[in-house]
């Protein structure tokens, strides 16, 4: 009897000081799945915020490229020849002789 009273005490004592027990366990499981979210939850942000990045360039890039064909048409029709064809075909103008030239007032 005194063999297995002195068995129970050893087992107790190693019981009790080197094994955790299951509630320890379930808490850091839970810290540790709880960390887990929390760095899931970032990396899909990450990602999101890397579509819309990447959307906000694809826009300006269009943006960039309608500016630059605006621009060419700007200076396409700015010219003196265009300006000249426009005249006369819309407007129907004609080039003014110097016959038809009249100084008003002011010094001649």
């Amino acid at each position: 009897m005194a063999v297995c009273l002195q068995y129970q005490a050893v087992y107790v004592r190693r019981k009790s000081s080197g094994i955790l027990s299951w509630k320890t366990y379930f808490v850091v499981g839970v810290v540790v799945l709880f960390a887990l979210a929390l760095k899931v939850r970032g990396q899909i942000a990450i990602i999101g915020l890397g579509y819309e990045l990447h959307g906000a360039q694809s826009d300006a890039m269009e943006l960039d490229r309608e500016r630059t064909d605006l621009e060419y048409q700007l200076s396409v029709i700015s010219t003196h020849q265009f300006l000249k064809t426009e005249g006369e075909s819309r407007l129907r103008l004609r080039e003014t002789q110097v016959s038809q030239i009249r100084h008003v007032g002011g010094n001649q």
